[in-house]
């Protein structure tokens, strides 16, 4: 089963079809909201808004092992990440979307980032954060009208909640990064222990602060873009979902720590023993 995870500007789509509102709880704490249960083109999916029902959760601050925890106990097999960027890149334009398939992570450790505590040991490959296998297929039907697709990108996770200074911004173009966001990491890795697969679709609003010639844009044109954004993800949404449903329906190629847990199940605690299961399920 697809789960959305909604970023800023994607905290609520209203064209899907509502089934239920599950409220869950998991031994990391809650996630950022109720998941809804819900239709979009008579797939069923779950979804979460990554901030809060009412954006209430700047980016350091989101429970990411709970939103990854929660949505696979819930049947989730795939996420579907939906984000706001800004450009690092001139021909990635505002409005574009972007599927970035290499992170480079600039986040400060403030983040529960691995399900690897309390004593359990484990290894996971990143070297392809993203499953390639389904961005392939995805890039043979993927159609969008008015903005262009880009595929095969860098996205760096900054910490947030500020933005980047000029010398940092010119900085993460040297590193080789095409955009900048600030959620996706730990999302992919926590995925990545999981077992589920991640297709990050990331909408470009703005330029970040490399470039000195273009004029910065202001908030109001930001949240417009937001709004425009909103729609595109929706219409990608309709398109992705129901030719990509019956993919992977055990999760992706990568199984995390089913095979990469080197610490004997049985030797763990009772409680960490009970949520790893869900994990290595």
């Amino acid at each position: 089963m697809w789960a959305v995870l909604g970023g800023s500007g994607f905290e609520k789509f209203d064209s899907f079809q509502f089934i239920e509102e599950i409220e869950v709880t998991t031994p990391f704490g809650k996630p950022s909201a109720p998941i809804t249960k819900a239709k979009v083109n008579d797939v069923t999916v779950l979804f979460l808004s990554r901030h809060g029902k009412h954006h209430e959760f700047t980016p350091s601050n989101i429970n990411y092992r709970a939103n990854i925890f929660a949505l696979k106990q819930c049947g989730a097999t795939k996420i579907l990440s939906l984000s706001a960027v800004g450009s690092l890149q001139a021909e990635l334009k505002p409005g574009d979307c972007v599927i970035p398939t290499q992170y480079i992570d600039r986040t400060k450790s403030l983040r529960g980032h691995t399900f690897c505590i309390d004593g359990a040991v484990g290894h996971v490959s990143l070297a392809n954060p993203v499953d390639l296998e389904l961005v392939k297929h995805v890039k043979e039907f993927l159609t969008a009208e008015n903005f262009t697709l880009h595929f095969d990108k860098t996205y760096i996770c900054m910490e947030g909640p500020a933005f980047s200074t000029k010398a940092e911004s010119k900085m993460y173009r040297m590193l080789g990064a095409d955009i900048i966001g600030m959620t996706n990491y730990p999302e992919y890795a926590l995925a990545r222990e999981a077992g589920l697969c991640y297709l990050p679709l990331s909408f470009v609003t703005d330029y970040d602060s490399w470039n000195d010639s273009l004029e910065h844009v202001t908030l109001e044109q930001v949240l417009e873009i937001m709004r425009n954004n909103n729609h595109k993800a929706f219409n990608l949404m309709q398109q992705l979902l129901p030719q990509t449903q019956m993919l992977f329906p055990e999760g992706c190629s990568e199984q995390g720590l089913k095979t990469g847990l080197m610490t004997p199940i049985e030797s763990l605690s009772p409680t960490v023993q009970a949520w790893m299961k869900v994990v290595c399920k």
